[in-house]
This record gives structure tokens, C-alpha cells and sequence, in this order.
């Protein structure tokens, strides 16, 4: 899990990969899937490790409604929580450890809920506002959140941010445990670069209206380089590969609050 997290640093996650509608109070969806790496060993007799995959699970929930002040005015906002699990199955149970779990509650202005991936004047969605939010990680204590935008980070959603998406010219047939989705796809891919390091980004994500927050799933692949700070780029090798992919489980409409005294 070390070489993860220190994979995650270089890795941008955003928000909007998973809340592109805001669906009636009580709504939730849950989203499952596995989250797969591999280590490199160059030169090993058994080749490259790959570890045992891990269970993820991704929870949204559409909460009470509330009036903030924003920039100097009252405007409707939404709680929205999102709790993200991800670990081993041990007897039919997901065992997330000590920090597999996070909760997030987060009071969301309406009118910043994105639907699509650019604004009026061209700029990519990168972030979901928040007037203001919890989080909670595995046994510990809820904190406040003191960012004004919410970041799925380090053990959040693994689809990252892309400044420019290709989408798909039709809907098309999206397979879930849910059953079979119309969904539009949008593929995204991203480099970043350091003397010494370099990340290469891929994803998919099937979003579609009918859905609650409207997206039906999404994958990611993540390929981290190293080489010496001082040698050429084709010097570049692969030290870890991972792979996530979730699809949307269930929904339903009893949702309630995992913080319910968070407000």
C-alpha cells in the first residue's frame, strides 16, 4: 500500500469524475470495483509482482438541503457524503485496516454542481466547492475540512483530472452489477514529469443523466517511471503499475448520514 500512496502524490484527483447531477434527498448509489498493481522486477527469475487485488467501494449519498452564505450572498446549498472503501475481502467482508475508509460530508452550493466538463468560457471542471465539510478516516476522530473544494485524495477516486476529454460520438451499452447502462464515454490522459520520475495517466468514465449524480463507472491505469535525475529520457523505466476499475452496484432511496452529527 506504501508504494500507492507515494504513486497518489504526483496524481491530481478530482471531484467531478463522480457528481454530475444532484438527485432527491435520500438517494444513494454505491459503486464496486477492484483496485489492481503490479511492481516491476526487472531481471527476476518469477518476472514482475503482481500484488493480490483489493476490493473498492464507493458510497454517494444525497442529503438534507441548507441556506450558506458565499461570497457575501445566501444561496441553496446541498450535504452530500461520499464514503470510500477500499481493502481485502476477508470472509465475505471488505477489511479496509486502519485508513481503507473515509467518509466525507461536504455541504455543496447547488448551482456549482458541474454538467459538463468545461464552463461557459471554456475552462475544464476541476473541483466541487464546498461552503463547508467533514471528513472522517477509519477509526478516528471527525475533523472539519479546511479546503474550499472537495479532493477525493490520496484514497479517493483514482481518475484524475484532464484538461481535455474525447468523448464518445453516441451512448453506448455500459455492462454494471447493476445491470446494463446507457452511457456516454469520456477518455482522458495525462504526463507528468520530473527529472527523475514521470506519471502517466489513462481513464475512462461512463456518465449518463439517468443515473443519480450521473455517472455509471469509471477505470484508470497508472504508470510510474524512474530514472537517474541526470540521465537521458529514454532511461526512463516502469517501477509500478495500477489499475482500478468500479461500476455502479445499486442505488436506493433511504439514504442516511454515516456523521450524522456533522453540520
Amino acid at each position: 500500500m506504501g508504494l500507492f500512496v507515494a504513486l497518489c502524490l504526483t496524481v491530481e484527483v478530482q471531484a467531478q469524475t463522480i457528481v454530475w447531477n444532484l438527485p432527491p434527498e435520500g438517494t444513494w448509489v454505491r459503486f464496486q470495483g477492484t483496485f489492481e498493481q503490479t511492481e516491476a522486477r526487472p531481471g527476476a527469475a518469477a518476472g514482475d509482482l503482481e500484488l493480490p487485488p483489493w476490493a473498492e467501494q464507493v458510497t454517494i449519498r444525497a442529503l438534507g438541503s441548507e441556506t450558506a452564505e458565499i461570497a457575501g450572498e445566501e444561496r441553496p446549498c446541498r450535504w452530500l457524503e461520499i464514503r470510500i472503501e477500499r481493502g481485502k475481502e476477508v470472509d465475505g467482508k471488505l477489511d479496509t485496516g486502519l485508513a481503507g475508509l473515509e467518509i466525507y460530508k461536504v455541504l455543496v452550493p447547488e448551482s456549482a454542481v458541474p454538467t459538463k466538463a468545461v464552463d461557459a468560457n471554456g475552462i475544464p471542471v476541476s473541483f466541487l466547492p464546498v461552503a463547508k465539510g467533514y471528513r472522517k478516516i477509519g477509526n478516528g476522530e471527525v475533523t472539519p475540512l479546511v479546503t474550499p473544494a472537495l479532493q477525493l485524495y490520496p484514497l479517493g477516486i483514482l481518475a484524475g483530472y484532464y484538461r481535455n476529454l474525447t468523448v464518445g460520438e453516441s451512448p453506448e451499452d455500459f455492462a454494471t452489477p447493476a445491470g446494463e447502462q446507457s452511457a456516454t464515454r469520456y477518455d482522458g490522459k495525462i504526463e507528468m514529469e520530473r527529472a527523475g520520475s514521470r506519471t502517466q495517466e489513462e481513464s475512462s468514465i461512463w456518465r449518463s443523466a439517468e443515473i443519480p449524480f450521473g455517472v455509471a463507472g469509471w477505470t484508470a491505469n497508472v504508470v510510474r517511471q524512474v530514472k537517474d535525475e541526470r540521465a537521458p529520457r529514454d532511461d526512463f523505466k516502469t517501477v509500478s503499475t495500477v489499475k482500478s476499475t468500479v461500476k455502479l452496484a445499486a442505488t436506493g432511496n433511504d439514504a442516511t448520514s454515516d456523521l450524522p452529527d456533522s453540520n
